[in-house]
């Protein structure tokens, strides 16, 4: 199927630099005749299939690219082969999109707001793997690549999801001990000898552990009370 234009424009002498000229300065006629061929081009032609693969754009530059490679090597090109090099590599190009993506929540939404309770996390954590999920879906990808995809993004999405829980820990044991610290100094520590009760005493310790657990969070809350005030509240009584 064949189609005829118009000159674009008129003069020979703009036609010599016609890429000098915004596409609205040629002449309407030509104008009208592109846009109806690119909407019958959209309209009529179908995607390119190899086997039972869609040829996407990205795919058939690399398919292109790995022709040249063959041929500059002087070596016969193999269609199959060099289409399965290119969506194999298209395929990764996707999953590291969608880690990226996963990456970019984690750093936003989760790792800027540390440290955060286990539910809190776990939360965070399940919103960032689905948004990475769902973009890696949007891509076009044979069956047979996708599932590769998935796994190896699963895979990377599980090593940071260990990684953001261990910094979790660590975020949330540095926060309590310096919440539990500055608590006990300011509560306890200065007038730990001149109680004239030991139920004056506890008073102080009940609003210390009131205050402590309004201010801390994630899972090293019940471990800093249980083992460092926990300890200077024993020593205190004594």
């Amino acid at each position: 199927d064949c189609a005829t234009l118009v000159r674009p424009m008129a003069h020979e002498a703009n036609l010599k630099r016609l890429d000098c000229h915004p596409y609205t300065s040629l002449r309407p006629e030509f104008r009208a005749q592109v846009d109806s061929l690119v909407a019958k081009v959209y309209a009529e032609v179908k995607p390119k299939q190899l086997g039972s693969m869609t040829v996407s754009g990205p795919g058939f530059v690399g398919m292109v690219t790995e022709y040249c490679k063959a041929i500059n090597s002087s070596v016969l090109p193999a269609i199959h082969s060099a289409w399965t090099s290119a969506v194999l590599k298209q395929s990764r190009h996707c999953a590291q999109h969608a880690q990226h993506a996963y990456e970019e929540y984690i750093s936003r939404q989760v790792h800027a707001r540390l440290p955060m309770g286990p539910l809190q996390l776990q939360e965070g954590l399940d919103a960032a793997e689905r948004e990475a999920i769902q973009i890696l879906s949007e891509f076009d990808l044979e069956s047979t690549y996708e599932q590769q995809c998935r796994a190896e993004l699963k895979s990377s999405m599980a090593h940071l999801r260990a990684k953001v829980e261990a910094d979790n820990l660590e975020a949330s044991r540095r926060c309590c001990l310096d919440v539990a610290e500055k608590l006990y100094d300011e509560l306890i520590s200065g007038g730990v000898n001149s109680y004239l009760s030991l139920e004056q005493l506890m008073r102080d310790w009940d609003k210390l552990r009131e205050l402590y657990m309004e201010r801390t969070a994630g899972p090293a809350q019940a471990e800093v009370m249980s083992t460092w005030l926990l300890h200077r509240m024993t020593l205190s009584v004594q």
